[in-house]
């Protein structure tokens, strides 16, 4: 989303930081194993899957770049789930 939208380059940095400090954030909980980690994750990638079908809705001429945050969104939605999975398995 930052490198593919088209806005002055002080404002890549912008929504670099605001792209991906949710994420940061969710990582960390998921690398320490910490409770609610991948509740999280999940949470976090609907309101980037919602993000990408407006983007996907509102800008025709850009349409792939909400495209792709609806498939990555999906994908760490899908991964999430199946993390969370395998951890509660016994071994």
């Amino acid at each position: 989303l930052a490198v593919l939208t088209p806005a002055a380059s002080a404002q890549h940095e912008l929504w670099l930081v605001l792209a991906l400090g949710p994420l940061l954030i969710v990582a960390v909980a998921v690398a320490f194993d910490l409770k609610g980690g991948y509740a999280w994750s999940g949470f976090l990638s609907l309101g980037y899957l919602a993000q990408g079908i407006t983007e996907v809705w509102t800008d025709r001429h850009q349409w792939y770049t909400g495209t792709l945050e609806i498939v990555l969104s999906l994908l760490l939605f899908a991964a999430a789930s199946f993390a969370r999975r395998i951890r509660r398995r016994p071994s």
